[in-house]
């Protein structure tokens, strides 16, 4: 008599690509060498229990703590295959996982097992690393405020005050993406002073200095440029108006307008070729000119000087867009104040434009109100003014 067979079939899914890369990347044994278990410890290691939870997270997207042991449970064959010792039932509960949480919380070891990790993930995948970015973004949800909690209350770009807040600062690699740093912060501190602590992270993790940190105009702050330096590399972002006023950004523009040609910046796609158009001409994407400026600070007590580079980029999509916002702008001025309707910038009569600064120039208009109304100009001329105006 044949018996038959009894069949269990378990969804594996992504789990063991996911256990195979971790395994590759040796996280067990980086975990288990910067966190040493208990000496009561039974079952399996930290960075074992790290690697199911993981490979729970990624597969699933769901971090919570009580949902990875019945996952466990239904892979249990796949997991006592991939695993050197067998699963036992309390090595997943969520007592276990808060105990390994409690141990990745110390701060010095994981910064520590941070650069560990680093160093083996460029060994394997052969990187070079030549370019940070840096950035930082908030999460804000209905959380409880402490007084020296991680949700306080700060500025928020959404204007939403009445919620608390966390910021994250993220350093990864350029262009890969590949994070090497991430800092959790309390939501009410700024940007420009966060930046400074990771990048010393990076380079301490990477163990390399002449790097290039790319990031948003809060990386502009003088003393972060100054440090970024003074250690040995290199850095590469926009100025905001508090770094670079209006005066002296207006005293650069005219001198690139000044200049004898502009240096034209052409589009590369994704795999490096240079766009065409129906011609076979290179697109050129923006026009670029560029000046030196000497920068003295003093770090840590010591005055450093040394030279900068800055360029100034103007976008043609850009110049295009903002000419027929004025356009329009104009020929509603017009509509509404009954001057006479022109086809093009240059046919209204006593106005001009200037193709540089992308910005029409209309003489003639009031700047003095009309006898007897005061000090109110009609709302046509105000648009007008509003549109000639830079």
């Amino acid at each position: 008599m044949n018996e038959q067979p009894t069949i269990h079939t378990e969804r594996v899914d992504d789990v063991p690509l996911l256990l195979a890369h971790m395994e590759r990347l040796g996280l067990v044994d980086i975990l288990d060498a910067h966190f040493p278990a208990h000496g009561n410890h039974c079952g399996l290691s930290l960075g074992m229990i790290g690697l199911i939870w993981l490979a729970h997270i990624l597969s699933r997207a769901d971090h919570r703590l009580h949902r990875v042991r019945p996952w466990a449970e239904q892979m249990q064959t796949t997991l006592t295959t991939a695993l050197p010792a067998p699963l036992r039932p309390t090595d997943a509960t969520d007592d276990r996982l808060a105990d390994v949480l409690h141990t990745l919380s110390d701060d010095a070891a994981w910064a520590a097992c941070e650069g560990a990790l680093n160093q083996r993930t460029l060994r394997v995948s052969a990187l070079t690393p030549t370019t940070v970015r840096v950035d930082g973004t908030t999460a804000s949800g209905s959380w409880e405020v402490t007084e020296d909690g991680l949700f306080p209350f700060g500025h928020r770009k959404d204007h939403r005050p009445d919620q608390p807040q966390v910021k994250v600062m993220l350093a990864t690699l350029d262009p890969l993406g590949m994070p090497v740093a991430v800092d959790v912060l309390p939501g009410q501190r700024t940007d420009d002073r966060l930046s400074l602590p990771i990048i010393s992270r990076v380079r301490a993790s990477l163990g390399t200095c002449g790097l290039l940190y790319g990031g948003d105009s809060k990386l502009g702050a003088l003393g972060t440029r100054a440090h970024i330096h003074h250690d040995g590399d290199h850095y590469l972002c926009p100025l905001g108006r508090v770094q670079l006023p209006a005066d002296q950004l207006a005293t650069l523009v005219e001198a690139a307008l000044a200049a004898p040609a502009l240096t034209p910046i052409l589009r590369p796609t994704a795999d490096s070729v240079l766009l065409v158009d129906a011609d076979g001409t290179p697109v050129v994407c923006a026009d670029a000119w560029e000046t030196t400026a000497e920068v003295t600070v003093a770090v840590d007590g010591t005055p450093i000087t040394w030279t900068e580079r800055r360029v100034l980029v103007r976008s043609r999509r850009m110049q295009t867009a903002q000419g027929q916002a004025l356009e329009r702008r104009l020929r509603l001025a017009e509509a509404e104040s009954g001057l006479p309707k022109s086809c093009g910038p240059c046919d209204r009569a006593g106005a001009c434009a200037d193709p540089g600064r992308s910005r029409f120039v209309r003489p003639g208009v009031r700047d003095t109100p009309e006898p007897g109304s005061g000090n109110q100009r009609p709302a046509a001329e105000r648009a007008l003014r509003g549109a000639a105006e830079p």
